[in-house]
């Protein structure tokens, strides 16, 4: 039987001000670990606890590594939060556990060290992985360019290992690695580091790779590299963004039809129709697309994305919020051409409903449409066309349409948010017997029996909206969209003061106010009052970690 090291422990006595709780039941004996998961800067930061000023984190670690060790024989799921790597011999002490975990296939690492990994620091951990290893994600939770590097030898006579010898470094390929997250290191390293790192992934599948840009020199080499020796590859994830140019310059390379996820968040593109062509070579093969926070998504692309990946399942596009505008979809690319994305579960795209700064007073108005122009009927019909290209997609398990407009030509830089703007029309039904001729397109999305959430512009507190609902309506979603159990229908007042000041009050509010009480009388379930603000972000699922 093997002891802890010789560490001090947290004594019982560090809690003694927290009021009595009942005893806790005997550990069992930890001896027979398959998985691990070690938080090792939780005590430090947990309000609940009374201050400890003997703690140290070091022999917290070592103590952790020592269970970790323990445990070699049946280990295969290992995670370590929150290190702080503070000096070599905490970067030892996890090289050579992590060297004898002749069982482990997964493991991942999480700094909060203060700096970036340097490439010493991550190729120890890297080559210390055992040959058995599948998914491997080193990732650090804070990005500042200064760093240190020291020499991981000589050890020292008060180390722990001062008696186990030099580190000895794996030199053999992963075989089994499908999974890889590279941290963020100084962009001076990056290059060679995936260099070192590709020969040895020969299976790799998921990938995700820290920041490329130009300040990283030689990455036109490693991506030819990646292509060539990982052939596999069929998930890219640029968590914390991609240069434009390299984003279809690597799906270019990769085998036709291979690549089944991309995820990108900051996303510049300066060439579109570099884009598509890169959409095109592995449009049936993408599964899930996601771009977020992007600066610049041209709305071709989008376009190209909806009307050739047809096993598409998760499509979301989320422009930051200041320039909305660049990363939407026109109305007359979203109707151009059929969309092939029959399989979609998952749909968040900008929609840019319309240039014109004096959009919809003709549907308040006059909804008869004897007074429109031609230009305002042949935008109600592209409307049409939208409307039934969205209906088409029976699959649907989520819609997030965000209409995007831009309400004063004097402020160009300034946007409605989704919550203030409205699709025209789409919440209200269709009847050409009433006497003002009552205009809509809510049944096109009666075949959307699967979807369970409606979010985005469907707001009735939109002075277009408000203007026509009614009981109609309200007795149309009481018996379609069986699934639906969440609507943004109606923001919270309090949550948004720009969406409650354009919503209007009075009787208007007032009517409003009793069809959503008369829905929720007839579909319980149904959530329709959001509390989201105009600011909402899309989370990112951890299913992106492969």
């Amino acid at each position: 039987m093997q002891y802890p090291p010789p560490f001090s422990l947290v004594p019982l006595t560090a809690t003694s001000s927290a009021p009595p709780v009942a005893p806790f039941p005997p550990l069992p004996p930890l001896l027979r670990l398959t998985r691990l998961e070690a938080h090792i800067c939780s005590y430090a930061k947990d309000n609940m606890l009374t201050p400890y000023t003997g703690y140290n984190h070091n022999e917290h670690l070592h103590q952790v590594l020592w269970l970790v060790r323990l445990n070699s024989a049946t280990l295969s799921h290992l995670e370590l939060t929150e290190l702080i790597l503070t000096n070599n011999g905490v970067i030892r002490d996890i090289a050579r556990t992590l060297s004898r975990l002749h069982r482990l296939e997964s493991l991942k690492i999480t700094t909060c060290s203060g700096k970036v990994f340097t490439r010493r620091e991550f190729e120890t951990f890297f080559f210390s992985c055992p040959p058995s290893l599948v998914k491997c994600h080193i990732a650090n939770t804070l990005h500042i360019t200064r760093t240190t590097e020291g020499n991981l030898d000589p050890i020292m006579g008060q180390d722990w290992d001062y008696d186990q010898g030099p580190l000895v470094l794996r030199t053999t390929p992963l075989l089994h690695l499908k999974s890889l997250r590279v941290p963020t290191m100084p962009r001076s390293e990056l290059a060679s580091v995936l260099q070192s790192l590709i020969q040895h992934c020969p299976s790799l599948e998921h990938l995700q790779l820290p920041f490329f840009d130009n300040t990283a020199k030689g990455l036109q080499p490693v991506i030819e590299s990646l292509a060539q020796q990982c052939s596999y590859i069929s998930s890219l994830t640029f968590r914390s963004g991609c240069l434009g140019e390299y984003l279809p310059r690597i799906m270019e390379l990769l085998p036709a039809q291979s690549l089944k996820t991309l995820f990108c968040r900051h996303y510049h593109d300066p060439d579109s129709e570099r884009m598509i062509a890169a959409i095109s070579r592995h449009s049936t093969s993408l599964r899930r697309v996601e771009l977020t926070h992007c600066t610049r998504v041209g709305s071709t692309a989008i376009q190209a994305v909806l009307t050739a990946c047809r096993t598409l399942e998760v499509f979301r596009v989320h422009g930051r919020q200041s320039q909305v505008n660049t990363a939407s979809i026109s109305l007359a690319h979203a109707v151009e051409q059929d969309w092939v994305c029959t399989l979609l579960r998952e749909l968040t795209i900008p929609v840019w409903i319309t240039p014109d700064v004096c959009a919809f007073k003709h549907l308040i108005d006059d909804p008869s449409k004897k007074s429109w122009t031609e230009d305002e009927l042949r935008h109600w019909e592209e409307l049409g066309r939208f409307y039934t290209q969205i209906g088409s997609l029976t699959q649907l398990e989520v819609l997030n349409l965000k209409a995007i407009q831009q309400p004063n030509i004097i402020e160009p830089n300034v946007f409605l948010s989704p919550y203030e703007m409205c699709l025209p029309g789409l919440l209200a039904l269709e009847d050409s017997s009433s006497t003002n001729g009552q205009i809509g397109y809510l049944s096109k999305l009666s075949g959307l029996n699967k979807l369970r959430e409606l979010r985005g512009s469907f707001v009735w507190t939109n002075k277009e909206t408000k203007a026509r609902i009614g009981e109609r309506e309200i007795d149309w979603f009481a018996n379609n969209l069986p699934a639906l159990r969440i609507a943004t229908f109606v923001p919270r007042e309090d949550e948004d003061a720009r969406v409650s000041s354009f919503a209007g009050s009075g009787s208007s509010c007032r009517r409003i106010e009793e069809l959503c009480q008369l829905l929720e009388s007839k579909r319980p379930e149904l959530q329709i009052r959001f509390q989201e603000t105009s600011s909402e972000l899309i989370v990112t699922q951890e299913g992106w970690d492969g």
